[in-house]
C-alpha cells in the first residue's frame, strides 16, 4: 500500500525528571479499500506524552498518555492480542473515524 507518515520526537532530562513528547501521522493508504469499496481518508495522528521519575540509580516510575485521532475511514486502535496469540480473529476496540486515549503507569527496577 501507499501509505506515507511523519514522525516528531522530543525528550528533556532535568534532574531525576525524564520528559518525552512525540507526534505522528499517518498518511492515507491509497490502494486498499474498506468493504463500502473506498480508499483514502484513512489516515490518523496520534500524540504521546510520557514523564519518568528516577527514585534511585536502579528504580524509577513512570506514567504516558496516548491519544489517537483517526480519519473517518481509519480504524487504528488497540487489539485484543491475546485472542490473536490464541489463533483467533481479535477484537478490534476501535471502529472507523473513533479515536481512543490510553494512560499507562509503569514502575522499573534493574538488577
Amino acid at each position: 500500500s501507499d501509505v506515507c507518515s511523519s514522525d516528531l520526537g522530543v525528550r528533556y532530562i532535568t534532574g531525576p525528571y525524564t520528559l518525552t513528547a512525540d507526534y505522528t501521522k499517518g498518511g492515507d493508504d491509497k490502494v486498499a479499500t474498506n468493504a463500502a469499496g473506498q480508499t483514502g481518508n484513512s489516515g490518523a495522528k496520534q500524540i504521546s506524552l510520557g514523564l519518568m521519575y528516577e527514585l534511585s540509580k536502579r528504580t524509577e516510575v513512570g506514567f504516558s498518555y496516548t491519544k489517537v485521532t483517526n480519519d473517518s475511514l481509519a480504524a487504528n486502535g488497540p487489539q485484543d492480542t491475546a485472542n490473536f496469540a490464541l489463533g483467533g480473529t481479535g477484537t478490534r476496540f476501535a471502529n472507523a473515524g473513533e479515536g481512543y486515549s490510553v494512560w499507562g503507569g509503569n514502575i522499573t527496577h534493574k538488577f
